[in-house]
Order: structure tokens, then sequence, then C-alpha cells
């Protein structure tokens, strides 16, 4: 049996494993809140498009793949690309009508008021919502 010298030795000569291995464990969880913030952002926009009608939705992805090689998980951080891809799918009017739905279904998601804004763009409202998600 240890005495309490001996504990105490060999616990602080673990106190930096299982710190580090602690700090790992709050490090991975923080990813895993992020990621599941990020899908639900994601669904947003889904959710935006899918109003063309899913097969509708699923072209303009396979779209801005091929075409500007934007994966679906990247359109929250390439949103002017993403903004690129659609005016050249649906011309200047639909891409906005698109990102105003998209906008939208972000801010009823998220439990925000959507309030058009004459001086914001999409982006300015994706920005709100992942300020809103905490992923900012």
């Amino acid at each position: 049996m240890l005495s309490l010298v001996e504990l105490t030795v060999t616990v602080l000569l673990l106190l930096p494993t299982l710190l580090a291995a602690s700090a790992i464990s709050a490090s991975a969880l923080a990813d895993v809140q992020r990621g599941r913030r990020i899908r639900r952002l994601l669904r947003t926009f889904d959710e935006g498009l899918s109003v063309l009608g899913r097969g509708s939705m699923k072209a303009i992805y396979d779209h801005l793949k091929r075409e500007y090689t934007l994966e679906r998980e990247d359109v929250p951080a390439r949103l002017g690309l993403f903004h690129t891809g659609l005016e050249n799918m649906l011309g200047p009017k639909g891409a906005i009508l698109v990102e105003k739905q998209i906008a939208k279904c972000m801010c009823s998601s998220l439990k925000l008021k959507y309030e058009e804004r004459p001086t914001w763009d999409f982006a300015s409202y994706v920005r709100a919502a992942m300020q809103k998600l905490k992923l900012r």
C-alpha cells in the first residue's frame, strides 16, 4: 500500500499528463460542438435552396462544385463565390431571391427576427447567424 507521501508524489508526477489529456478532451469537445453548429447552419442553406425543389438544390450544389470547386461544407466560408455561382445560374435577381430565402430560413431556425435591412447583403445575415451560433 502506498503511503500518503508516495501517493502525493505519484499524483504530482501524473498531473501534467492528466491536465494535457483533459485539455485535449476539451478541445475535442469544442470541435464536435463547432461541427454541430456548422451542420445546423448548412441545413438552413439546404432549407432555403429546397424551395426550388430538391433536384434544383442538388443541381446548384453540383454546379458550384463543378464550376467553382466549392463544396457544400465550404459555402459559409466562401459566400462571395456562392453568390457568384448563384448569379451565374439564376441571374442577379434570382440569386438575391434565393439568398433572401436562405436568410429567412437561418433567422427562423436560430430564433432570430428576420428584417430586411437595406445596408445588409447576404453575407451580413450569415455573419449574424454565425455570431449567434458562436462560430466567429
